[in-house]
């Protein structure tokens, strides 16, 4: 280095390619998996949307929101960065301008991230209710989840505006705006209430499971397919670990973002995998339907030996529920692991309780479709 020259100055930042390449391949995944869903439902089961498929379409306008604004801010990069690897005598006025855009895309992009996994809730806490039929103690479950949904979700919009103040401090590029900038109450916030909604969610249908009278080896496939939220859950708080302690960057969460984005997709489309393993392990005499016929009721193989009756969705199911609940019957949930049968109208369903048939003579037992 000649004499009186200064240090070498450092070559701007550039976007991490990987980060963009994360958020691109597991949105589209998850996109294929939210169409899948309603194409599987509509065509293959030819069964009207329920709600819970309407919140899953409902969610690709956050999910393709969230592409949008984390795609500029991983290109235009933010004011999230390491200000003494990159101080204000080295950056250009144009790169100062591009990080000020990157950052104000952060914030909706925040706010369409949580929509998306909050809307995957909603579909979650909708096949559980058409699952239990609200009877007992579990429309009140149901009824106190969905207002803890909400409720928590507008925990995390308001903790993704109020950290840094005023709110144009979130992209300050110069001075230094502080630690606010890296959102670590906001991380922290969200994913204590993303784990505690789920934890709510799982407690609901737990209590039909161990109650249930089945062999154990159907009780914990049953255990399992209710359990995967877990899975959301570790991811949950694995991430946030590392997201803090490499100081918060701005690429760290969108990877992990993106990654989360699709195992919670993967979580709520659990039932429909499910059925779809089902069927094509059953008989061919189980599930084909005669072209132009309407989708027709898949027997199913009772659990307990015993003739069933009763319904979750209906009105004799539910009082029958209600008498055994009171000591005055002999109703026991029983689960099956066969066709789709609707609850309403006869059309089948990979997430509906499933009327069976009434014999004469046995006990009468609940059981419905998973």
């Amino acid at each position: 280095m000649p004499d009186g020259a200064g240090p070498a100055a450092l070559p701007p930042e550039r976007p991490a390619p990987a980060t963009v390449t994360t958020l691109w391949l597991f949105t589209f995944l998850t996109l294929a998996l939210l169409l899948y869903r309603l194409y599987w439902r509509r065509r293959v089961r030819a069964a009207p949307f329920a709600r819970d498929d309407v919140w899953m379409g409902v969610a690709a306008v956050p999910l393709l929101l969230r592409l949008a604004f984390i795609h500029m801010s991983a290109v235009l990069l933010t004011a999230n960065f390491n200000r003494e690897k990159y101080p204000q005598s080295s950056m250009a006025p144009d790169e100062v301008a591009r990080r000020t855009l990157g950052a104000q895309m952060i914030l909706p992009g925040r706010v369409s991230y949580a929509a998306f996994l909050w809307c995957m809730k909603l579909c979650i806490l909708h096949w559980f209710e058409t699952v239990t039929g609200r009877t007992g103690h579990y429309g009140r479950a149901i009824d106190a989840a969905y207002y803890a949904v909400w409720l928590t979700f507008v925990g995390v919009v308001v903790s993704t505006f109020v950290e840094c103040r005023p709110i144009a401090v979130y992209w300050q590029i110069f001075p230094d705006p502080g630690v606010c900038v890296k959102a670590t109450v906001q991380l922290v916030t969200m994913g204590a209430l993303n784990i505690a909604t789920d934890v709510i969610l799982l407690a609901i249908p737990l209590p039909l499971v161990f109650a249930a009278r089945m062999p154990v080896i159907r009780k914990l496939q049953l255990l399992l397919l209710f359990c995967v939220s877990i899975f959301v859950i570790g991811i949950t708080v694995i991430r946030m670990p590392i997201i803090i302690g490499s100081t918060s960057l701005q690429q760290a969460r969108t990877l992990w973002a993106s990654i989360e984005c699709f195992a919670a997709a993967l979580v709520a489309n659990a039932p429909m995998f499910n059925a779809m393993l089902r069927r094509r392990h059953a008989p061919a005499s189980a599930v084909a339907t005669p072209p132009g016929a309407p989708p027709r009721r898949t027997a199913a193989m009772p659990v307990t030996g015993q003739d069933s009756a009763g319904s979750l969705t209906r009105n004799e199911g539910a009082g029958a529920v209600a008498k055994s609940a009171r000591g005055g019957g002999a109703m026991s949930p029983q689960f099956s692991w066969g066709g789709w049968p609707e609850a309403r109208g006869g059309a089948e369903s990979p997430w509906s309780p499933v009327t069976p048939p009434t014999g004469g003579g046995g006990v009468g037992g609940m059981r419905f479709e998973v």
